[in-house]
């Protein structure tokens, strides 16, 4: 008895997500399309035949082009990886030029200390 009315509200269940989610089932335009008619369709485009790494052979096969949204987000993934790059570049130069006007500094502060005592000690002497 619980088994037939697990499967009953499976089965309800399933009814009820494809109902929900109609475009989920919906066909592909481009699906089942030949190279020619999916080269001049402009919401698809070709994928070649090709082995996958378990050694599958996937045929060739018409594919629906992304939507923009999916583009524009690739493309800020994108961009953002290219600043996060360029930042961290910026970052490393400015930790060098930070790095060497400290060591000028030093040098330069070393340099006057040096005169300084020079300075005393010529003074001392006279």
């Amino acid at each position: 008895m619980t088994k037939v009315l697990r499967t009953a509200a499976t089965t309800m269940m399933l009814t009820i997500s494809i109902a929900a989610a109609p475009n989920v089932l919906a066909a592909s335009a481009c699906k089942g399309l030949s190279e020619s008619a999916c080269d001049k369709s402009k919401s698809c485009y070709w994928i070649s035949s090709y082995k996958r790494s378990d050694g599958r052979k996937v045929s060739a096969h018409c594919r629906t082009k992304p939507s923009s949204s999916i583009k524009n987000s690739a493309k800020s993934t994108k961009q953002k990886a290219s600043d996060k790059a360029a930042n961290k570049t910026k970052s490393v130069t400015d930790k060098a030029k930070t790095s060497s006007a400290k060591a000028t500094k030093k040098a330069a502060d070393k340099s006057a200390n040096a005169k300084k005592k020079a300075l005393k000690t010529t003074e001392k002497k006279n």
